[in-house]
């Protein structure tokens, strides 16, 4: 008998120290919002990264620079370990959000771009237009 005692006694003591645990780890409502704020600007970052990657990709191939170079692929490397499978989404999207304005453009339909850049349309102009953070 006294060992079911000392055993009960010992789940209790060991569940209300989890209770007092998990009571502590619950996160306050500006927790969330930090955490959440946190997490949706390191979106933004990442979006802007990929972006800045894909303009520096173009300049490479303007200035005649070497393709795939180390620099280049370290830079891409770093954007795949820091964003993942969306950085490599979010590259294709943009490939093919160009690739509709191209065939749109050759066919002779007017498309959004067009109307939205009132100067001298450059790839920069092109790329700052369709991928919007």
């Amino acid at each position: 008998m006294e060992f079911i005692f000392f055993v009960l006694l010992i789940y209790i003591y060991f569940r209300s120290r989890e209770r007092k645990r998990s009571s502590r780890r619950r996160m306050t409502v500006d927790q969330e919002l930090r955490e959440l704020l946190e997490n949706s600007s390191d979106e933004s970052g990442k979006a802007a990264e990929i972006k800045n990657f894909l303009i520096s990709v173009y300049h490479d191939d303007r200035d005649s620079v070497e393709k795939y170079s180390d620099s280049a692929l370290e830079n891409a490397q770093k954007i795949i370990d820091r964003s993942g499978p969306a950085a490599l989404y979010f590259l294709a999207d943009i490939a093919s959000q160009l690739a509709i304005l191209s065939s749109a453009q050759i066919n002779g339909f007017p498309t959004q771009i067009s109307a939205g850049i009132d100067h001298t349309v450059t790839p920069e102009s092109i790329i700052n237009s369709i991928v919007k953070i």
